[in-house]
């Protein structure tokens, strides 16, 4: 619950800033807490809107074997 809120707000922060100057490709973010890991990736359409998708999911295992 709390990575969620954390990745809600990095999402919302990194959104804002993706008008700020781009290159026109897609932007990511990857965080990690403990055994969670979030994906961000978002790109500016050609009207101005911003698409994307959050990807979160878990780690399990023990190095070097662990998986998500």
């Amino acid at each position: 619950m709390k990575l969620t809120a954390i990745t809600g707000a990095v999402a919302v922060a990194l959104l804002g800033a993706a008008g700020c100057g781009s290159s026109g490709g897609p932007a990511a973010y990857l965080g990690t807490s403990g055994t969670e890991v979030s994906f961000i990736q978002w790109q500016e359409s050609s009207s101005g809107h911003l698409q994307g998708t959050i990807m979160e999911d878990r780690a399990s295992g023990t190095a070097p074997g662990e998986t998500v």
